[in-house]
């Protein structure tokens, strides 16, 4: 079984290796060897592909891109905040064997006034005032009270690696995303962070409404879930996914 993790706005995945490193520990534990469908997981660059191409930022093209490369693998998708906008346009578009959907600290739709105010703002002057703000500043106000050194040097490596344009194209889809309107009959876990102060609480709503089978799952951590709180949303998971056969479910 695959992995698919999807990155949020800054598109590098580099933000995943909190979560990764917990995802990594389990599955190289003893009890994961033995399930008779290996389990691996792959993050896609929404920036460039593995040549180092630019990709087009159209949420229809980089499902295309998705499709071709899982054709015929069974996948679990992990989205983490803008990239709940891609998940969505892969169920809808029904291509790939997705067992199971995650929505972590995502949205369908502008996740709040403020995120839509600071969507049509120029990324350069985005990543101008976090470079003229100190660190503990915006590090509080992006992680909360889990905000460390190691949290804010990552998010600056993801931030370099994200270029201006593609930044401003991906800021764009936020600011001009409608409200979803397809019903999809599969198995959606929505974890919510407590401390979001991105998206709104009324904003998961939709999700409810999208998917006729729904569980939603708060626990402690910033908008930035993955990284503020990777270990519960492990967990989290493992709750209410059977990963192999039912002999190994992870309890």
């Amino acid at each position: 079984m695959m992995i698919l993790l999807l990155p949020g706005a800054d598109g590098t995945g580099v933000l995943f290796k909190p979560f990764i490193e917990v995802l990594q520990a389990t599955i190289n534990t003893e009890h994961f060897s033995k399930l008779s469908k290996p389990i691996s997981s792959v993050i896609i660059n929404l920036n460039h592909d593995e040549m180092g191409n630019p990709l087009a930022q159209k949420l229809s093209e980089q499902a295309t891109r998705i499709e071709n490369e899982y054709e015929g693998q069974s996948v679990v998708v992990i989205a983490e905040s803008y990239s709940g906008l891609l998940a969505y346009e892969l169920l809808s578009r029904q291509q790939l064997d997705i067992t199971h959907v995650v929505f972590v600290a995502s949205f369908l739709k502008a996740p709040s006034k403020f995120v839509s105010i600071v969507a049509k703002l120029n990324p350069v002057w985005l990543k101008g005032a976090i470079r003229t703000t100190p660190s503990v500043i915006w590090g509080r106000v992006l992680f909360g009270r889990w905000q460390t050194r190691q949290l804010r040097i990552l998010f600056i490596k993801a931030l370099k690696q994200t270029p201006n344009e593609l930044l401003q194209q991906r800021l764009a889809i936020i600011a001009n995303t409608t409200v979803a309107h397809k019903t999809l009959s599969m198995s959606c876990l929505y974890l919510q962070a407590n401390q979001d102060n991105l998206v709104s609480a009324q904003n998961i709503e939709i999700f409810d409404e999208v998917f006729t089978d729904f569980s939603r799952i708060a626990m402690d951590g910033s908008h930035f879930l993955l990284q503020t709180n990777p270990e519960g949303v492990w967990e989290a998971i493992k709750s209410k996914i059977y990963f192999g056969t039912n002999d190994y479910y992870v309890k």
